[in-house]
């Protein structure tokens, strides 16, 4: 007989509960788990998290749209630094292509300084130098720099104004011609003095000659009441005329050689069928000259539709995955708790079942002494965790069974 119960605990060191010798945190293989646990509701986001991760993630696309924009106008030098298509007069084939600049198409604009900053479409040939299909730089330039719509076309040659030179004008209804100031320099072919026409055998991409009569573009300087002037002669790639003669500014004025102050920049790049958003929104499309190729269309149509499901499929993805390796913890959590036995809360540590002494264990050996089946864990502040003879069940330990093993 022994007069005492062996201490299982100190004061202080941990709760006791007076009828068990058990982890208030362990649950039995016994108890029935709680099948209507609400888990699934937990892991949906509360209204406050939705709220906080839309806030977020439309604070990430204004900070990528904002540094996306800025790095386009910092590379361009131009504000807009992009322009909408909004004609076919730069179109090859009557359907869209890539790499061509077509109706509905956004093209970037990079400013333009100097004379040497554009390459025409002449020296453009001699050096086999190609944008959008064929020799030459592309410009985005104001008619006789009037503050209307801008026009985008291939600058085509460069004509030098020569006040020393001289060109015949026609003298009206009377007949004759008198001899008036003026003349054009064309670099490029190594031509001076010049006021009749030249011309360019199989200009690409229509395989054309084209003619550039000179004496009309010095006589529409004194029509026009514009100064003459140096310049490029322009053309849209998919017209069969200069645009000097045949494009009219918005006072009904011929079109003179394009100033280098008239030009808005050179096109760079390009972005295929976005520009159409803006031409439907306007309703400019219902224009002859503004239809939407139908490749175009189909391209936007698909391009806005994968715009949409890839960041939706992207973030079900991520979701499923984080699912997947949350569930997967807990399978190892309950490996590791002994085959559905006692789950531990997050922070507890179990002892092995080999009847090991637990660290910082002290009157324990005292016990397994009288009751050497049976497994503590003094780590635990919550209570003494009870071993497990099987994997069925939890044996708990009352104070009679100590009593009795200590008799």
């Amino acid at each position: 007989m022994t007069s005492a119960i062996p201490r299982l605990h100190r004061a202080g060191d941990r709760t006791f509960n007076d009828q068990y010798y058990t982890s208030k945190t362990a649950t039995t293989a016994t108890e029935p788990k709680n099948d209507d646990s609400n888990g699934e509701d937990e892991d949906k986001p509360s209204i406050k998290e939705y709220l906080i991760g839309l806030a977020r993630d439309i604070l990430i696309a204004v900070i990528v749209m904002v540094i996306v924009i800025g790095s386009l106008c910092f590379y361009t030098g131009n504000w807009p630094p992009m322009v909408v298509i909004e004609s076919d007069s730069m179109m090859h084939s009557d359907d869209s292509d890539i790499g061509i600049i077509d109706t509905g198409d956004l093209v970037l604009v990079k400013s333009v300084d100097s004379q040497n900053d554009v390459k025409s479409y002449v020296e453009g040939k001699k050096s086999n130098y190609k944008t959008y299909g064929t020799y030459g730089n592309v410009i985005i330039f104001r008619k006789n720099g009037l503050d209307d719509t801008p026009v985008i076309h291939r600058a085509v040659i460069w004509l030098e104004y020569n006040a020393s030179g001289y060109h015949l004008e026609s003298n009206g209804v009377g007949g004759g011609q008198s001899i008036k100031p003026g003349s054009f320099d064309v670099p490029s072919r190594g031509l001076f003095n010049q006021s009749k026409k030249i011309h360019i055998e199989d200009y690409v991409p229509n395989h054309l000659n084209l003619t550039i009569d000179l004496n009309r573009i010095l006589t529409n300087f004194e029509k026009s009441n514009i100064e003459p002037h140096s310049g490029f002669v322009t053309k849209g790639d998919g017209n069969d005329q200069i645009d000097q003669g045949s494009l009219p500014d918005s006072r009904g004025r011929p079109l003179s050689v394009i100033k280098i102050k008239w030009i808005v920049g050179k096109a760079v790049g390009e972005m295929p069928w976005f520009g159409l958003i803006k031409l439907y929104i306007s309703g400019q499309t219902e224009r002859p000259e503004s239809e939407a190729p139908p490749t175009s269309v189909n391209m936007l149509i698909l391009s806005i539709v994968l715009i949409i499901a890839i960041p939706i499929v992207l973030d079900l993805t991520f979701s499923y995955l984080g699912k997947l390796r949350k569930r997967r913890r807990e399978q190892e959590r309950d490996e590791v708790a002994g085959h559905d036995g006692a789950i531990p809360e997050e922070g507890d540590r179990f002892r092995p079942r080999t009847g090991e002494k637990s660290v910082g264990a002290r009157s324990d050996e005292r016990l397994r002494g009288y009751a050497p089946d049976i497994g503590y864990d003094r780590q635990s502040d919550r209570g003494v965790r009870p071993r497990y003879d099987s994997p069925d069940r939890a044996v708990q330990i009352t104070k009679d069974d100590l009593l009795k093993k200590i008799k």
